[in-house]
Parts: structure tokens; sequence; C-alpha cells
């Protein structure tokens, strides 16, 4: 058993502002689980929000991310920030745990990752702890983990070698070429039931007319392709501005996912 005490963990997680159901929710998860999880091993823990150091918090947040012994990152929402937080761990490949409330969409790439699942409620919080306990186990034990980052690399170190046959160049640029394949099937049919599903949901909330959600569409769209920098609670905040939608987190969370399927979409467009 791999021993904890003495490590650290960086919380990678949505914040939202002071007072927000998005900081009141996060602030939950980790009160009431995460912290005590990790005390629990004698792990200590840092998120972004509860730095006191001064100094750039951009910069303190990237370092926390890439030297902690452990992240525990927290894709609910599917977060901007989270997911940039998230490559960047990725990128140094080192323990890593996620999790997210069900019902969230992950993006293909990665979806297959071992993902806790949890129910915000008070039976969740009991089920999310048992969880966590121990993929944090298998997290620490496993100190160079697979991810998607790792292995592009390791397949363009083969692809390059001299020392590697080209027969067997040859079959892994045939397996690539059948994965990407895939990805794009399972995307295009993700991506259209997702934007049947987020739809659906968007005309139960708040009983919003179509125009209403072609105005949701438009907003989302105007950040997403004119703006470098932009959050999803700006979107909400504006779209709370323009008299559309609602406080609930029901709300939040789907245009979370419509901001994340127009960001997805966008992305694709540019590769192809």
């Amino acid at each position: 058993m791999t021993e904890t005490k003495n490590k650290k963990c960086f919380i990678i997680t949505p914040i939202g502002p002071e007072g927000s159901d998005i900081r009141r929710e996060a602030d939950g998860v980790i009160d009431a689980v995460i912290e005590p999880v990790l005390a629990g091993k004698g792990i200590e823990m840092e998120v972004a929000h509860r730095i006191t150091k001064s100094g750039s918090i951009t910069t303190q947040v990237i370092q926390h991310v890439i030297e902690s012994d452990l992240v525990v990152a927290n894709l609910t929402s599917l977060n901007p920030n989270v997911m940039y937080e998230l490559a960047i761990r990725h990128a140094v490949r080192k323990p890593l745990v996620q999790m997210c409330e069900k019902d969230t969409v992950l993006p293909f790439d990665i979806n297959e990752q071992r993902t806790i699942f949890y129910s915000n409620d008070m039976k969740g919080v009991v089920e999310l702890k048992s969880s966590l306990e121990g993929m944090i186990s298998s997290a620490l034990e496993d100190e160079k983990p697979d991810n998607p980052i790792y292995k592009a690399v390791q397949d363009m170190i083969v692809l390059e070698s001299d020392e590697i046959p080209e027969p067997d160049k040859y079959m892994l640029k045939r397996i690539e070429g059948i994965e990407r394949t895939l990805n794009k099937i399972t995307n295009i049919i993700a991506h259209n039931y997702e934007s049947d599903h987020i739809m659906t949901k968007v005309k139960r909330i708040d009983l919003l007319s179509e125009n209403e959600i072609k105005s949701i569409e438009k907003v989302i769209k105007e950040y997403v392709y004119k703006k470098e920098q932009f959050s999803t609670v700006e979107i909400i905040e504006r779209l709370r501005e323009l008299g559309l939608g609602s406080d609930s987190k029901y709300f939040r969370d789907t245009i979370s996912q419509m901001v994340m399927a127009e960001v997805q979409k966008k992305t694709k467009g540019s590769q192809n």
C-alpha cells in the first residue's frame, strides 16, 4: 500500500463568484466529502479559491496542478478552466482522480478514463466518500497513469523511431486510422444525441419559447466564436441580464452542456 502521509492534493473544480450556487455546490462537495477523505489519509488539500499566498493566482494554480502528488478533478458542468487544468495534469502524467455529477456527458476523449459519477444529495455524499477513498488509493499506486496525451505521444515516438520495423509502424497507423474513424462516428452520434437531449431539457426550463431558445443559442455562439477567453459563468450572467433563463441549477447545468457542445463543434470544424 502506498504511503499517503505528507502528500499534497490539489482540487480542480468549478468555482463561480462568491456566494453563487456554483461556489456553494463546489464547497459542499469539498467540505463534506473530499477534504475529510484526504484528511483521513493524512493528505494535505489545496484548492484555488482558498489559496492565501500572495502572487499570481493563475501561476500558483498551474504550479499546484503540475507539482501536487495527487489531483482530484470535479468535471461537473464541464467548465472550460477545469478542462484546461485537466489537460495540464494529463500532460505531466501524474496521479489523478476524475469525478462529476451523474448525467454529466463527458467528451469522448476523456470518457474512457475512470471517473466517479455521484449524486448531489445526502445519500450521494455517503456513496461518494466510499468511492473516492478507493479511487485515491488506486491513483497513488499508479504513479504513471495512462491518459489521452500520453498515448498520443507514445504513438508519435514509435512512428518516428528508426528501431521499430516498418510492418509494426504500418499496423499502428492502421489502428490509429480505425480509432480516428470510430471517434468521429462516436462523436457525431454523441453530438446529435446531446444536441437533441439538451434542447429537450432547455424547452422544459421555465417553459422557454422557441424565440428565447434561439436567443440563448445566439449568445452562446457569440461567446464561443468571437471571444478568445470566456467562462460559462459569464454567459449565464449575460443570459440573466437579457431576461433569459433562471437561477436554477438545472438551467446552469444545461447551459454549461450547450457551451461545451458548441466548443467541441468549433474545435472539430477547425481540425477539418
